[in-house]
């Protein structure tokens, strides 16, 4: 018999503190996620902000979002033709905010900016304020001079306005578009701002000054004057840049800081700018930066962006740069029906598409996928991907593009993506180097029914598939096809010529629509949607079906739903009544005859439809050959020590059909509850009547008294008679002496900072506590006597029972001996047998943990920190975000702050993990390391550390760099001064101060 696996001692400790909570709580919620709702359709458009600010696709008719994920900014803009004047909401802590448009950093549109980062913002409605432009108004814009020291002029709602020198007329939308934001050009100052003649005072944030006037009116005159004297004449200074041959292309752009504008260059290659311009440089990404020079000034280089510098007189650039050569990089992707995916190497901006076209290597097994979650939500569940659709395909990528990126083609569906972890999703652009991809087809085969009434109606229902939208305007029955995992849940917004708000019915059930005139509709297969526009309010009738021994008919209704039995249905109903062999219909106890049947009334097949008209009965009469007896064995009110199997034998007839589903077969304890929830049907051969194999899963094991029903008709006799309803009575006995019980954990056993222990019994029996569990169980630690509930908890799940130490006392080394006494505890309705058992707690172990490198001295590098569990047998990363380093004084320049990244290293004596951070600290000065709690976890019994661990270090890149020699030569390889690698030869080097051999040598 196979064997359920003890889970290891961190699952059970989760699985019993959440049995707890859920014992204290009442239904736990699910995660809300945040919902932006806006009044007018079509008015906005939403981005995600972290990935390439795309577009999110809202249906056109849309007035509410609800976002896919939270821990990220959203942005929300103005459609044309409306304006933003705010959002609205009230946070988790019952604090009624406010988010006012701004222009987004580096962005030339206004936006409200949405940060569902904090933890009080999450799960939140947001309400946008945005409004129609109408335009209505106008005002006079005259700018006298100056115009140089505008870097923007907005209105409210986010529209810009030209900046050009003179007078010009401004028509805006008094409503939405009454503030005007002018924003001052780095560097600059406006000497003077009026109001029809008032002037407005100047606001100074941070070093960034601008001017604010909240109530523009139609008819205003506002005036700029830049200069007190006119324009000034610019006075001009010249810009050369000296870059090497191989890496002419690496310059990207020459960037004005003051006026916000790139420096084009002029005919003869030099550039021209005001003096006093502030200036940075920009690369393009497929070149190292080396170094860069202006007039001798050595330049920083951040990322692909030159320090900024001041041009106060003719500027000679040097810029030494080298391609980057690229290696390449494999990458191995499993993708389930790869004929519905595109895969691209980048990020779906740069990069080419990967080609599935020749087919990848087979895969043997089904793959699990993990549920994923984010911030405690689940944000993708787990699922089984068939190996028999999924396909392993290894590319090799060029290292420029650091992620693939994958999208469904049309008529597909990315049912869920992950890691190579399987348990995180693979969220575009992937990173990982290996991660799976489940696209499935879009199979509209599901069927429901949208009903309409006769008197000027029509619906929109909306899925949540990109191509989830169903026009419906035909008046009466409509079916509707769709694919139930991609197209649901379903949202559904009706309409009547008749009245404001429809009734709406789904499945019976009256749906409510919300402020929004949104309906949401849990549509399933052979669902019925029923919509009525005459303002009446409408019920259901109910129609009562009689059936006698062995008459049948298929009866549906709604055009979709089957009645197995007394069905309730609206006025106005089509119900379809298929008659089967020997049986004959009535109805409200009127026999349905020739005229409305044709001749062969009684005939199998002879199909009647009716229309309800409020309460019926439908009786079926049977008048053929009684041929439905049968021999069942066990028999009925057999006392039995296995239920495992049944035969059933029909002695007088021929032939003999099973017609239902196994599963309508259902064994019942009883209390009334399932006992097996399967039941296998397999037909006997070469026996000397129709003979059938009954045998139930899981087979019912708790000594119980149990009924099999087999319902009315799941047999067709002879092809012709439905077989009548069976229910036969069974009494289980089993001897449970010899029952076999185990016990984790083994061994010596940890302390820990709750230790908890579990009895486990068979997995097909079912645990819990008698009525009198305190009397029969007593727990000593040290041979004394532990108090319930004090001193411990116990509790059960399926064949598991778990006593859980909670005395912080006994959180040391002993011996804990649990005694149970002859029924304590009920298997599956049986008493246990006694029960006895000792674990004996140790103290835990101490890990070592080596650092490096070492805090002790200054280090001239923090590019990577190496942690190596010495005395670990294993370990794993618990907490991916727990690592942070810090440096320098916050809200400076030279702050610093970023979250490790945390890898494994491979093929390493002992667990060994390298931490680098993105990027790495160049400047001098102090640095503190912070492991957070619980980031790795030892030996599948510890998490470390168990409180925060520091490490500070002084960082200095210049250490070991002493003197500087003049006129040196370059024996050995030849760095920067920023510590990057040199290819050239020496001879080949500008003059200049170089690192060799780790001395600073002067080259003349």
């Amino acid at each position: 018999m196979e064997t359920k696996p003890i889970l290891n001692m961190k699952k059970l400790y989760l699985f019993l503190i959440s049995a707890i909570l859920a014992i204290c709580c009442s239904a736990g919620a699910q995660a809300q996620m945040a919902t932006f709702k806006w009044e007018y359709p079509g008015a906005v458009t939403i981005r995600q902000t972290n990935i390439n600010n795309p577009d999110l696709e809202l249906p056109e008719d849309a007035t509410s979002f609800t976002v896919p994920k939270e821990g990220v900014y959203y942005y929300v803009i103005a459609n044309d033709g409306y304006a933003l004047k705010n959002a609205t909401f009230t946070d988790k802590n019952g604090i009624a905010r406010t988010i006012d448009p701004a222009t987004p950093y580096g962005k030339d549109y206004q936006a409200i900016a949405i940060n569902l980062m904090a933890n009080q913002n999450k799960g939140c409605e947001y309400t946008i304020n945005v409004g129609k432009a109408v335009i209505d108004a106008k005002f006079t814009l005259d700018i006298e001079n100056g115009a140089d020291c505008i870097s923007a002029i907005t209105l409210s709602g986010g529209r810009k306005l030209d900046i050009q020198k003179g007078k010009q007329t401004i028509e805006f939308a008094s409503e939405i578009e009454n503030k005007v934001t002018i924003s001052v050009a780095n560097t600059k100052s406006i000497y003077s701002v009026k109001l029809n003649d008032t002037e407005i005072d100047v606001q100074n944030f941070y070093g960034s000054k601008s001017y604010s006037i909240d109530n523009i009116a139609d008819g205003d005159v506002l005036s700029i004057l830049g200069y007190e004297n006119g324009d000034p004449v610019a006075e001009t200074c010249k810009m050369t840049v000296e870059i090497p041959e191989n890496a002419k292309g690496a310059l990207k752009q020459i960037w004005n800081n003051s006026n916000l504008k790139e420096v084009v260059a002029d005919e003869d290659g030099t550039y021209t700018v005001d003096k006093g311009s502030i200036i940075n440089l920009r690369f393009n990404e497929d070149y190292e930066i080396n170094s860069i020079k202006a007039n001798d000034d050595e330049l920083v280089v951040n990322g692909l962006t030159s320090s900024k510098f001041t041009v106060n007189a003719d500027t000679h650039i040097v810029i030494d740069a080298t391609p980057i050569e690229y290696n390449d990089v494999t990458w191995t992707v499993y993708i389930a029906n790869p004929e519905g995916v595109n895969l691209r190497a980048g990020n779906g901006l740069a990069g080419y598409d990967l080609d599935l076209s020749q087919g990848g290597e087979a895969v043997d097994s089904d793959i699990e996928f993990k549920s994923a979650s984010e911030s405690g939500t689940t944000i993708s569940p787990a699922m089984t991907v068939p190996g028999s659709q999924t396909y392993k395909y290894t590319f090799s990528v060029s290292s420029k593009y650091a992620s693939l990126m994958y999208t469904p083609k049309e008529g597909y569906w990315i049912k869920g993506a992950r890691t190579s972890s399987l348990s995180t999703a693979a969220e575009n652009p992937v990173t990982d180097h290996t991660f799976y991809v489940y696209a499935k087809k879009i199979d509209r085969s599901a069927q429901a029914i949208v009903y309409l009434s006769t008197n000027g109606v029509n619906a929109i229902i909306n899925g949540s598939g990109t191509d989830s939208r169903f026009t419906i305007s035909q008046q009466g029955y409509n079916t509707l096809e769709f694919d139930p995992e991609y197209d649901t849940p379903f949202s559904g917004r009706f309409y009547s010529n008749a009245v404001e708000n429809p009734a709406v019915y789904l499945d019976g059930n009256l749906i409510k629509a919300d402020e929004n005139s949104l309906y949401s509709l849990t549509i399933k297969e052979g669902s019925v949607v029923k919509m009525f526009g005459d303002g009446k309010t409408h019920s259901e009738s109910e129609i009562a079906i009689e059936a006698a021994p062995g008459a049948t008919a298929e009866i549906t209704y709604d055009k979709i739903k089957t009645a197995d039995g007394t069905f309730k249905c609206f006025d106005g109903t089509e119900v379809t009544i298929v008659p089967g062999a020997f049986t004959t219909i009535s109805i409200d106890g009127k026999p349905v005859e020739a005229s409305a049947m044709s001749k062969a009334a009684a005939t199998e097949g002879t199909a009647h439809t009716f229309t309800t008209t409020g309460a019926h009965k439908i009786s079926l009469a049977y008048n053929g050959p009684a041929i439905d007896e049968y021999v069942l064995d066990p028999v009925s009110g057999s006392t039995v020590e296995s239920l495992d199997q049944f035969t059933i034998a029909f002695p007088n007839a021929t032939d003999v059909t099973v017609e239902m589903a196994s599963d309508e077969i259902l064994f019942m304890s009883r209390d009334q509850t399932y006992a097996a929830w399967d039941m296998a049907v397999e037909k006997v051969e070469d026996a000397e009547c129709p003979t059938f194999r009954l045998t139930p899963s899981p087979a019912p094991t708790a000594l119980k008294s149990y009924v099999l029903n087999i319902p009315a008709g799941f047999f067709k006799i002879n092809g012709e008679t439905n077989s009548s309803e069976i229910d036969a009575n069974f009494t289980l006995s089993k001897n449970l002496s010899d029952i076999e019980v185990m016990f984790s954990p083994t061994g010596d056993v940890p302390v820990s900072e709750y230790p908890y222990f579990n009895i486990v019994f068979d997995e097909s029996l079912q645990v819990s506590a008698s009525d009198d569990f305190a009397s029969k169980c007593t727990v000593t630690f040290d041979g004394e006597t532990l108090t319930p509930d004090t001193d411990f908890m116990t509790g059960s799940e399926g064949n598991f029972f778990t006593i859980m130490l909670s005395n912080p006392e006994y959180f040391r080394p002993g011996a804990l001996k649990v005694s149970l006494a002859e029924g304590a505890l009920s298997l599956s309705g049986t008493p246990s047998p006694a029960i006895e058992h000792t674990w004996n707690l140790v103290e835990p172990k101490e890990y070592v943990c080596t650092i490096t490198p070492d805090d002790t001295q200054t280090v001239t590098s923090l590019n990577k920190v190496t942690i190596v569990f010495e005395n670990a047998e294993t370990a794993s990363i618990d907490n991916s975000f727990g690592v942070s380093l810090k440096g320098g004084t916050p809200g400076n320049a030279d702050y610093y702050n970023q979250t490790g990244k945390i890898t494994v290293v491979e093929n390493e004596e002992h667990p060994t993990f390298d931490i680098t951070f993105n990027p790495a600290p160049t400047n001098a000065g102090k640095y503190v390391l912070t492991i957070g709690y619980g980031v790795f976890y030892l030996d599948n019994i510890a998490s470390y550390p168990l409180a925060y661990l520091t490490r500070t270090y002084t960082l200095s890149p210049s250490t070991g760099i002493e003197g500087v020699i003049a006129d040196g030569e370059a024996n050995g390889d030849i760095y920067n001064l920023q510590g990057v690698k040199l290819n050239s030869e020496w001879s080949d080097l500008p003059a200049g101060l170089y690192i060799v051999g780790g001395k600073k040598v002067m080259k003349h």
